[in-house]
C-alpha cells in the first residue's frame, strides 16, 4: 500500500501528515523548524519566498516565454574555442594513430 507525505514548512515548525492511497490519514505530527541548524539565515528563506511570489505566476501563463538574450561576443568566443578544441582533436587523432592501430 503506498503512503503519501505533505510537508507545511514555515520558521517555526513543519507540520507533517501521511496518508494512505484512499486518503485516510495514517500519520500527523510537528517538528520545530531551526533554519539556523542547516545553515540557512531566516533572513534568506524570506527572501526566497518574496522571489517566489513575485515570480511563480509567470510559471504558469501561456505563451509568455521570454525569447533569451544572446551575447555576440560570448558565441563567437565559444565558435573560436569550439574550433581550437577540434583542431587540437584532429592534430591528437593522427599522432595517436601509430599507437592506437586504427
Amino acid at each position: 500500500m503506498k503512503n503519501y507525505a505533505r510537508l507545511d514548512v514555515s520558521l517555526k515548525e513543519i507540520s507533517i501528515c501521511v496518508v494512505d492511497e484512499d486518503g485516510d490519514v495514517v500519520a500527523r505530527g510537528t517538528a520545530p523548524a531551526d533554519p539556523a541548524r542547516v545553515g540557512v539565515h531566516p533572513t534568506m528563506i524570506h527572501q526566497w519566498k518574496r522571489a517566489l511570489l513575485e515570480g511563480a505566476s509567470g510559471v504558469f501563463e501561456r505563451g509568455g516565454k521570454k525569447v533569451p538574450e544572446i551575447d555576440e561576443e560570448q558565441v563567437r568566443d565559444l565558435h573560436a574555442k569550439i574550433g581550437e578544441l577540434a583542431v587540437a582533436n584532429d592534430f591528437l587523432a593522427r599522432k595517436l594513430k601509430p599507437w592506437t592501430g586504427k
